[in-house]
């Protein structure tokens, strides 16, 4: 069946995907930056954003940045839009930067980007109202340009939080990915000044610092940490996360601009782009060689010093793949093993933001190579329409092997790494939808259900529920983390005083909109929010202040069931129906009990009832 409105079908098909080597309009010398400043909220509205945002822009655009600038976006949809243009700005190479100033909050580790007509009135729904920060680096990873700056000015106080659990304050750390800096304008966790005049503190002093001839984006942020550290009495201390690798300067020294305009002033082609700042950018200006040893030991010197104990190598095929573990560098000892001199040779270095190469032979073969070590063996791997998608199992990480259909045959090529949080990938086109799990393909196995314009997915067999959210609009063939909303031992309960129960998820205080009812013993709670019942077991008998780990019970239509010494019991959506709002009777195979509900005529069939006095909880069916 294919999908119609809203009707969907999995099938273990592959699509036709992008790839790293085909963007036709690949322009690596481009610089595109998304700005947002939101201020005119109407809860906790702000002084400067939309100032912050209005000058940055203008600050952006003379340092040579193509810029798309908002400001006081409304909804969340709005600004997943923005940052989703920008994402497709940057599919073709060069520097993306992303700005924002405004509200920002943490919620369970995550940092959140604040809409300014957002209504928040529990923690449990700022995903819902506001943009994970996660959002935005995952488009930047998905266009995997050579270098992403983010810039959150975002780390005023809190203004929905006086009714909340947690007392979280500023953003949560955030681990840069290769390739990424992101900065902040005061410590993960403090809370920042929105300033006195037209612009905030942060922002009033990287504007300064940011339109410094030859200053590397390095240098730029530490003289705005101290500026800043300075004017707020040591009350404020910005803060960055970078794996940057290579320089970037908003505005370059005169004398590399001269050295990479082509002799007709204009930028120069691809190939002058990676002979020329390429080159400059990623290579190691030190001298470098290798020489074979006895016993195919190899020796690596470095200005005539030998690291060879500093580095780790794989055999690949006849050569070796070296990584040096302090200069975070890959290289390539061709042809090692038929080399029978011991001269000194210059080794060749091979570039990847992730450290991760691979080859194949051409045909269903291939070879994985991670920061010098072969994880052929150690990774699973899967189609992802031409190409292959790489799990490796000790880290948990995604990796691309692109272009693989066209690829020559043992050639090294670059990987990139598929960013995600949680082991957990999906994508979809206009039919099918796909989930990759710890490595694996599991949509086959799985059924979903509408939750507005997202997908809820449940695999019965690992008792895991997963959420796509904003499926709908997302059928684009682009890798994204799923939402996990249940997996063994996610969600647990403890019994208070008066058997008031507590929930947590992963351990952390949790609120869901639910019924309660009790089963025996068990507490039988129905998520309203996910169409999805959890059950704890003993609760009643449960000492208080023990967690409890919940059980799922899969039901399509809300709809469960027990049978206890000859009495039934059905709940529809987490509501215990009781005599007077449905009645019953044997089905003509006398196994089967039909409850008719009398409000609306509704018939659950409860399957096998005279056989399953057992007071399990099952699924009922609904009558056609």
């Amino acid at each position: 069946m294919r999908i119609t409105t809203r009707t969907l079908t999995i099938l273990l098909i592959t699509a036709s995907s992008f790839s790293v080597f085909g963007q036709s309009n690949y322009s690596p010398n481009q610089r595109v930056a998304l700005v947002i400043g939101n201020s005119n909220y109407d809860t906790g509205p702000l002084l400067n954003p939309g100032n912050d945002a209005r000058a940055m822009a203008q600050a952006l655009r003379e340092t040579n940045f193509e810029v798309l600038e908002y400001v006081d976006l409304a909804t969340k949809a709005d600004m997943k839009r923005a940052i989703r243009e920008f994402g497709k700005k940057i599919q073709n190479g060069g520097v993306g930067l992303f700005y924002y100033a405004g509200h920002g909050i943490q919620v369970n580790g995550k940092n959140f980007l604040i809409p300014t007509k957002a209504k928040i009135y529990a923690e449990e729904e700022v995903e819902y109202e506001s943009v994970d920060v996660g959002f935005a680096l995952s488009q930047m990873e998905i266009a995997r340009n050579r270098m992403n700056i983010i810039i959150l000015d975002a780390c005023r106080n809190n203004p929905f939080a006086r009714s909340w659990r947690s007392a979280a304050t500023g953003l949560a750390f955030i681990n840069a990915p290769t390739g990424t800096m992101i900065a902040y304008s005061t410590s993960p966790g403090s809370v920042a000044s929105d300033g006195t005049g037209s612009n905030g503190l942060y922002t009033e002093e990287l504007l300064k610092q940011m339109q410094k001839e030859g200053m590397k984006i390095e240098d730029v942020f530490k003289s705005v940490r101290a500026e800043v550290l300075d004017k707020s009495n040591k009350q404020q201390t910005p803060w960055e996360s970078s794996s940057l690798v290579g320089d970037f300067y908003f505005i370059k020294p005169e004398a590399e601009i001269t050295q990479t305009q082509t002799g007709t002033g204009e930028i120069g082609t691809v190939e002058d782009y990676f002979s020329k700042e390429y080159t400059d950018a990623f290579s190691s200006n030190e001298k470098l060689e290798w020489r074979r040893g006895s016993n195919n030991n190899y020796f690596f010197f470095k200005n005539g010093v030998d690291i060879s104990m500093e580095t780790t190598a794989a055999k690949a095929s006849d050569d070796i793949l070296l990584y040096d573990n302090a200069a975070y560098r890959t290289y390539l000892l061709r042809d090692f093993y038929n080399i029978e001199h011991k001269n000194a040779m210059v080794p060749e270095e091979i570039f990847s933001l992730s450290n991760s190469f691979w080859k194949s032979n051409g045909e269903n073969t291939y070879w994985f190579y991670l920061e010098g070590r072969d994880l052929s063996k150690q990774s699973s791997s899967t189609a992802y329409g031409d190409d292959y998608l790489i799990y490796v199992k000790e880290s948990g990480k995604y990796y691309m092997m692109a272009p693989y259909k066209d690829a020559v045959p043992w050639e090294y090529y670059p990987s990139y790494e598929v960013i995600t949080y949680n082991k957990t990938l999906w994508w979809a086109n206009e039919t099918y939808y796909y989930l990759y799990v710890d490595g694996q393909q599991i949509a086959l196995k799985t059924w979903p259900q509408w939750e507005g314009n997202s997908l809820i997915v449940h695999d019965e067999e690992s008792q895991s529920s997963y959420l796509f959210r904003d499926y709908y609009n997302l059928k684009d063939k682009m890798l994204r983390p799923a939402e996990i909303l249940f997996r063994p031992g996610f969600l647990t309960c403890t019994r208070g005083e008066d058997n008031i129960y507590y929930l947590y998820k992963e351990n952390t205080a949790y609120y869901m909109p639910s019924p309660t009812a009790y089963s025996n013993q068990d507490l039988l709670l129905y998520d309203t929010s996910f169409y999805q019942y959890m059950v704890f077991e003993n609760y009643l008998s449960t000492p208080t202040n023990t967690h409890i780990v919940g059980k799922p019970i899969y039901s399509r239509n809300g709809t469960v069931w027990r049978s206890h010494q000859g009495v039934y019991y059905l709940y529809i959506r987490g509501v215990l129906q009781v005599d007077g709002l449905v009645t019953s009777q044997y089905s003509l195979n006398n196994s089967d009990l039909e409850v008719t509900e009398l409000v609306n005529g509704n018939i659950w069939i409860l399957k096998d009832y005279a056989n399953r006095a057992d007071n399990i909880l099952r699924p009922a069916e609904l009558k056609q």
